[in-house]
């Protein structure tokens, strides 16, 4: 038996509010697995107690997209007219876990909405709707199929993700 382990790499859920259930793209593990990892999905459960314990067992998180917007009370702003729909228990399960990930410094790979949730868990605020609020707009979503890109992302040289 070796002593090489693959990484666990804890990875927030979603909810279907009509059907009261967690689900995930599968799309998110696969990459996972596909990489070297173990994938473990994290239910949205919102309790310190438990976050804490699930990531004892966790080498990383992902933090993945949704359908949902971070509920904007969260950084003192009110809801925007446009402002899609809010998932309590998503918004408080990530804070949750980007708490714990920051006590412990766990690595962390945050997408779309986890980029929006570790920017709100940092004490940044967030445009709720960007068309109607950001003059000259580039259009975010092209709609399906999704893996169609929807616009250029430029790296700077010098920056981390570069390297």
């Amino acid at each position: 038996m070796t002593n090489d382990r693959r990484p666990r790499i804890g990875i927030t859920m979603r909810i279907e509010l009509e059907t009261d259930r967690f689900y995930l793209s599968r799309h998110y593990s696969e990459a996972v697995e596909a990489v070297g990892g173990l994938p473990v999905h994290i239910p949205l459960i919102p309790s310190a107690d438990y976050v804490a314990g699930v990531l004892d067992s966790l080498d990383g998180v992902l933090l993945p997209g949704s359908d949902s917007d971070v509920d904007p009370l969260r950084y003192g702003q009110e809801p925007h007219p446009q402002l899609g729909t809010v998932h309590p228990l998503k918004d408080e399960t990530d804070l949750l876990v980007l708490a714990e990930i920051e006590k412990r410094a766990m690595p962390l790979f945050a997408i779309c909405f986890g980029v929006q949730a570790l920017n709100v868990s940092r004490g940044g605020t967030l445009i709720q709707d960007i068309v109607s609020q950001h003059q000259n707009a580039i259009k975010h979503q092209q709609g399906v199929p999704r893996d169609r890109h929807s616009h250029r992302v430029r790296l700077l040289e010098d920056s981390t993700v570069g390297q």
